[in-house]
Protein backbone atom coordinates (compact mmCIF):
# COMPACT_ATOMS: atom_id res chain seq x y z
CA UNK A 1 0.00 0.00 0.00
CA UNK A 2 1.07 3.17 -0.96
CA UNK A 3 0.82 4.67 2.67
CA UNK A 4 3.74 1.60 3.75
CA UNK A 5 5.67 3.29 0.71
CA UNK A 6 5.42 6.54 2.47
CA UNK A 7 6.09 5.72 5.92
CA UNK A 8 8.96 3.66 4.73
CA UNK A 9 10.22 7.07 2.87
CA UNK A 10 10.36 9.03 6.24
CA UNK A 11 11.13 7.16 9.05
CA UNK A 12 14.13 5.33 10.36
CA UNK A 13 12.16 3.33 12.75
CA UNK A 14 11.36 -0.16 12.21
CA UNK A 15 7.99 -0.14 10.88
CA UNK A 16 5.67 -3.31 11.48
CA UNK A 17 2.09 -4.19 9.64
CA UNK A 18 0.08 -6.33 7.44
CA UNK A 19 -2.27 -7.51 10.11
CA UNK A 20 -5.17 -6.12 7.98
CA UNK A 21 -4.15 -7.27 5.03
CA UNK A 22 -6.73 -10.24 3.69
CA UNK A 23 -4.91 -10.78 0.13
CA UNK A 24 -1.30 -12.28 -0.37
CA UNK A 25 -0.69 -9.57 -3.19
CA UNK A 26 0.03 -6.29 -1.20
CA UNK A 27 1.51 -8.02 1.17
CA UNK A 28 3.99 -9.81 -1.31
CA UNK A 29 4.40 -6.12 -3.21
CA UNK A 30 5.53 -4.52 0.18
CA UNK A 31 8.27 -7.33 0.78
CA UNK A 32 9.24 -6.57 -2.89
CA UNK A 33 9.91 -2.89 -2.56
CA UNK A 34 11.15 -4.16 1.98
CA UNK A 35 8.40 -1.43 2.98
CA UNK A 36 7.90 -3.66 6.12
CA UNK A 37 10.26 -5.01 8.99
CA UNK A 38 8.11 -7.24 10.14
CA UNK A 39 5.56 -8.84 8.92
CA UNK A 40 1.85 -9.15 11.08
CA UNK A 41 -0.07 -11.12 9.02
CA UNK A 42 -2.92 -13.18 10.57
CA UNK A 43 -3.13 -17.05 10.30
CA UNK A 44 -6.83 -16.81 10.22
CA UNK A 45 -6.67 -14.88 7.43
CA UNK A 46 -4.10 -16.51 5.42
CA UNK A 47 -3.94 -19.58 6.46
CA UNK A 48 -0.50 -21.59 7.17
CA UNK A 49 0.62 -22.07 3.44
CA UNK A 50 0.32 -18.70 3.06
CA UNK A 51 2.05 -17.41 5.71
CA UNK A 52 5.16 -19.84 5.36
CA UNK A 53 5.10 -18.11 1.54
CA UNK A 54 4.84 -14.72 3.08
CA UNK A 55 7.44 -15.55 5.57
CA UNK A 56 9.54 -16.68 3.03
CA UNK A 57 9.35 -13.26 0.70
CA UNK A 58 9.55 -11.55 4.25
CA UNK A 59 13.29 -13.56 4.29
CA UNK A 60 14.40 -13.03 1.49
CA UNK A 61 13.72 -9.40 1.87
CA UNK A 62 15.48 -8.86 5.14
CA UNK A 63 12.23 -8.65 7.24
CA UNK A 64 10.34 -10.29 10.30
CA UNK A 65 7.30 -11.93 10.59
CA UNK A 66 5.34 -11.90 13.68
CA UNK A 67 2.06 -13.93 13.15
CA UNK A 68 -0.99 -11.47 14.08
CA UNK A 69 -2.92 -13.42 16.71
CA UNK A 70 -4.92 -10.98 18.60
CA UNK A 71 -8.36 -12.50 20.48
CA UNK A 72 -7.63 -15.72 17.84
CA UNK A 73 -6.93 -18.77 20.50
CA UNK A 74 -6.33 -21.13 17.82
CA UNK A 75 -4.70 -18.88 15.71
CA UNK A 76 -2.43 -18.19 18.41
CA UNK A 77 -1.19 -21.94 18.91
CA UNK A 78 -0.61 -22.30 15.03
CA UNK A 79 1.50 -19.30 14.87
CA UNK A 80 3.49 -20.57 17.90
CA UNK A 81 4.11 -23.66 15.66
CA UNK A 82 4.39 -21.54 12.36
CA UNK A 83 7.38 -19.50 14.35
CA UNK A 84 9.53 -22.86 14.97
CA UNK A 85 9.26 -23.64 11.86
CA UNK A 86 10.77 -20.43 9.85
CA UNK A 87 14.26 -18.27 10.18
CA UNK A 88 12.97 -15.12 10.73
CA UNK A 89 10.57 -15.10 13.58
CA UNK A 90 10.17 -12.13 15.38
CA UNK A 91 7.63 -12.05 18.55
CA UNK A 92 4.84 -13.64 19.67
CA UNK A 93 1.39 -11.98 20.39
CA UNK A 94 -0.03 -12.92 23.70
CA UNK A 95 -2.74 -11.74 25.40
CA UNK A 96 -1.98 -10.28 28.95
CA UNK A 97 -5.41 -8.62 29.33
CA UNK A 98 -8.74 -10.34 30.97
CA UNK A 99 -9.84 -12.89 28.27
CA UNK A 100 -11.73 -15.96 29.77
CA UNK A 101 -12.40 -17.57 26.26
CA UNK A 102 -9.01 -17.45 25.40
CA UNK A 103 -7.06 -17.94 28.48
CA UNK A 104 -9.48 -20.85 29.44
CA UNK A 105 -10.02 -22.63 25.90
CA UNK A 106 -7.00 -24.65 26.51
CA UNK A 107 -6.24 -27.47 29.00
CA UNK A 108 -4.02 -26.53 30.38
CA UNK A 109 -4.13 -23.08 29.95
CA UNK A 110 -0.62 -21.08 28.32
CA UNK A 111 1.20 -19.04 30.56
CA UNK A 112 3.50 -16.52 30.19
CA UNK A 113 6.69 -16.76 32.01
CA UNK A 114 9.58 -14.40 31.79
CA UNK A 115 8.48 -12.50 28.66
CA UNK A 116 8.19 -16.82 27.18
CA UNK A 117 5.66 -19.50 26.69
CA UNK A 118 6.33 -23.21 26.09
CA UNK A 119 5.46 -24.66 23.26
CA UNK A 120 3.33 -27.82 23.54
CA UNK A 121 4.78 -30.80 21.99
CA UNK A 122 1.84 -33.48 22.18
CA UNK A 123 0.77 -34.37 19.22
CA UNK A 124 -1.43 -32.82 16.50
CA UNK A 125 -1.05 -29.20 17.08
CA UNK A 126 0.09 -29.83 21.19
CA UNK A 127 -3.46 -28.68 22.52
CA UNK A 128 -6.48 -29.88 24.25
CA UNK A 129 -9.71 -27.89 24.30
CA UNK A 130 -11.64 -26.90 27.57
CA UNK A 131 -14.87 -28.91 27.33
CA UNK A 132 -16.44 -26.68 30.19
CA UNK A 133 -15.08 -23.57 28.47
CA UNK A 134 -16.64 -24.53 25.45
CA UNK A 135 -20.21 -25.67 26.50
CA UNK A 136 -19.99 -22.35 28.80
CA UNK A 137 -19.44 -20.24 25.32
CA UNK A 138 -21.86 -22.34 23.53
CA UNK A 139 -19.77 -23.29 20.83
CA UNK A 140 -19.84 -27.30 19.72
CA UNK A 141 -23.53 -27.80 19.08
CA UNK A 142 -24.81 -26.54 15.74
CA UNK A 143 -27.77 -27.31 14.11
CA UNK A 144 -28.69 -26.20 10.58
CA UNK A 145 -31.98 -26.22 9.03
CA UNK A 146 -35.41 -27.06 10.19
CA UNK A 147 -35.72 -31.03 10.20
Amino acid sequence: PEEWRQLRAASRVKIAGGEGCGRIQPVADAAREEMLDIYQCDAGAFGLEQLLAIASLAYEHGARLTPHSCNNAIGFVISLHLQLAIPNAEIQEFETFANPFVQEIFAPSFALINGTVEVPETPGHGFTLNEDTLRRFGIGERVFGNW
